[in-house]
């Protein structure tokens, strides 16, 4: 047993009493342990941020150098492949593009007194391309008034200047083309263009005869002939040309324009050609409408 007075322990905090119930002992402990570890804590965030740093710092370098001694060559040679490798855009272009026309010959025939039918054929090769064609024809130091025609997809038409009123007989005609307007038909409107252009270009010709009568010293042509709307399309308003001929040539063509051609709806119909024109053996009759004009139909 020890007598006398007992040493008491400076940092004992055993002696604490909280009376305010707001910092126990225990909170007391750790914020004197804080408190006389300040300088320790301080030194071990600096070390550990010094230590972050000359990782970060050195990982840093270690790529920067192997980027250029290494990495930066092999991305060269990487740009240069694809380079090399780019899809050439324009050939991809130029698959979809629409193809020429093709054209024949300028034929020119005199359809009265001081008056000439310029016409060429033209070929539509496209499956989804509708051409509209602007042009005029030039002969002897003169040119025509501009025409257009619509030329339908895998179809064939013809760009004519009819009655044209000339001086003296042009000795040649040239066809000046001055703008084509090609239209695509995309397949999501028509799914099927072959179906949709059978569907109404349906017209059959039937009862082909020419009938010869003399008008003074010339023998002159009567053509006679019928065409069937086979369809179930009504038309406002369709213009056809009616190319004669003899043989495989073309002696002269012909418009005719037909109002209101109702579906299933048969004409007569009789051409009486101004000039004399003998021995012709058939005709071959071209629909001159663009069918892909709903205003072209009647409703």
């Amino acid at each position: 047993m020890a007598f006398g007075k007992q040493k008491t322990d400076e940092n004992s905090f055993s002696g604490y009493k909280d009376v305010s119930g707001e910092f126990s002992n225990k909170m007391f402990q750790r914020a004197y342990w804080i408190v006389t570890h300040k300088i320790f804590l301080r030194n071990l965030l600096i070390s550990a941020l010094v230590f972050w740093c000359v990782i970060s710092l050195g990982y840093s370098i270690f790529v920067w150098v192997k980027y250029f001694t290494v990495d930066y060559f092999e991305d060269e040679a990487m740009r240069a492949q694809q380079t090399i490798d780019l899809p050439d855009y324009t050939r991809i272009q130029a698959m979809y593009a629409a193809k020429k026309l093709k054209f024949s010959g300028t034929n020119i025939f005199k359809s009265a007194e001081d008056s000439y039918d310029f016409v060429t054929t033209v070929q539509n090769p496209n499956t989804r391309f509708l051409a509209t064609v602007t042009y005029h024809y030039s002969y002897s130091g003169e040119k025509t008034a501009t025409a257009s025609a619509v030329i339908l997809p895998k179809k064939e038409n013809m760009l004519a200047v009819l009655g044209q009123k000339v001086d003296r007989a042009p000795s040649r005609g040239r066809l000046v083309i001055e703008h084509i307007n090609w239209q695509r038909i995309r397949n999501h409107a028509i799914p099927d263009i072959e179906k949709h252009m059978e569907a109404r270009l349906q017209f059959l010709v039937d009862d082909f005869d020419v009938v010869y009568t003399r008008a003074g010293s010339e023998t002159v042509p009567t053509v006679e002939f019928s065409i069937t709307n086979a369809s179930y399309y009504s038309f406002w308003e369709p213009q056809f040309y009616i190319e004669l001929l003899k043989g495989n040539n073309t002696a002269a063509v012909l418009p005719l324009f037909v109002n209101k051609f109702m579906s299933e709806e048969t004409r007569t119909f009789e051409l009486h050609p101004i000039m004399p024109i003998k021995n012709i053996t058939n005709i071959r009759v071209l629909p001159n409408v663009n069918i892909f004009d709903t205003t072209t139909f009647m409703e």
